[in-house]
C-alpha cells in the first residue's frame, strides 16, 4: 500500500487553489484589455490615451470599434479633438466660409472657423486651411498649446524658427520629447491622443510632467 504524505496532499491543494485564483485574476486583468472600446488599440503604444478620450467621449473612432491609431491625423480633426478637450467654447459659426476649403456644410465648419477666430490656427500664404492635410508634430503642439491657454509660458525669441519656443515648452515639462521627431515628422492619430492627454494634465498640475510612457502593457508586459 503506497504510503501518501498528508503535509503533500494539503500543500498541494493549496497550491492548485493559488494557481485558479491568478488564474481567474489574469483573466479579468486581460479581458478588460481585450474588450476595449476599439479592437485595433489593445496593442498600441498610446493605448491608455486614446481609451481616455474615448471614456470622455471626445473620440469616437472613424467606424464602429475601430479607431485607426496609426493613421495621420488631419488638420480638421485634430482641431475638433483639441476643441472638445480642452473646453473651449467656440464662437457662433459664420454663415460664409471662414476659407475657400472650409465649405459651411462640413462637420469641421464650426471648428475650423472658431480655432482661426480665437487665434488657435491659422491658414496657409495660399488663403487655404487645407482641412484634410496632415499634420507635423511641431503644428499639432502649437494648436495645442493655443487651444489649452498656455501661450503666456512660452519663451519667445525672435531670431529663432516659429516652432522653438512650443518645442522648448513642451520639452523642459516633458510633455513631448525633442528627440521623438523631427520638423518634418507627421504626427498620428495614436500620438495625437497622447499629446493631448499630457497637455490637459499640464494645464491640472500646472507643473513639470512625470516623463514615463504609458505604452501597452499586458500582465507586466510589453
Amino acid at each position: 500500500m503506497m504510503h501518501v504524505n498528508k503535509f503533500l496532499l494539503i500543500k498541494n491543494n493549496s497550491m492548485k487553489k493559488i494557481l485558479s485564483l491568478c488564474t481567474v485574476y489574469c483573466v479579468l486583468c486581460i479581458s478588460n484589455t481585450a474588450f476595449a472600446a476599439f479592437t485595433d488599440t489593445q496593442y498600441s503604444w498610446y493605448r491608455d490615451a486614446i481609451a481616455a478620450l474615448e471614456t470622455d467621449g471626445i473620440v469616437s473612432g472613424s467606424s464602429p470599434g475601430i479607431f485607426n491609431p496609426d493613421l495621420l491625423i488631419s488638420r480638421a480633426e485634430i482641431l475638433k479633438m483639441l476643441l472638445k478637450t480642452a473646453d473651449v467654447k467656440l464662437p457662433d459659426a459664420p454663415t460664409e466660409k471662414c476659407f475657400p476649403d472650409v465649405a459651411i456644410d462640413t462637420w469641421y465648419h464650426p471648428f475650423i472657423c472658431g480655432a482661426h477666430t480665437l487665434g488657435i490656427a491659422n491658414g496657409f500664404e495660399s488663403g487655404k486651411f487645407g482641412p484634410n492635410d496632415t499634420v507635423t508634430v511641431l503644428e499639432a503642439l502649437a494648436f495645442g498649446i493655443r487651444a489649452f491657454g498656455l501661450e503666456n509660458v512660452l519663451t519667445s525669441d525672435a531670431d529663432k524658427p516659429w516652432y522653438i519656443p512650443f518645442q522648448d515648452f513642451a520639452n523642459t515639462n516633458n510633455i513631448l520629447q525633442t528627440h521623438g521627431h523631427t520638423l518634418g515628422t507627421k504626427i498620428s492619430r495614436a500620438k495625437t491622443a497622447e499629446l493631448i492627454v499630457r497637455l490637459r494634465e499640464y494645464k491640472v498640475k500646472n507643473a513639470t510632467l512625470n516623463y514615463k510612457s504609458n505604452g501597452c502593457a499586458v500582465n507586466g508586459n510589453l
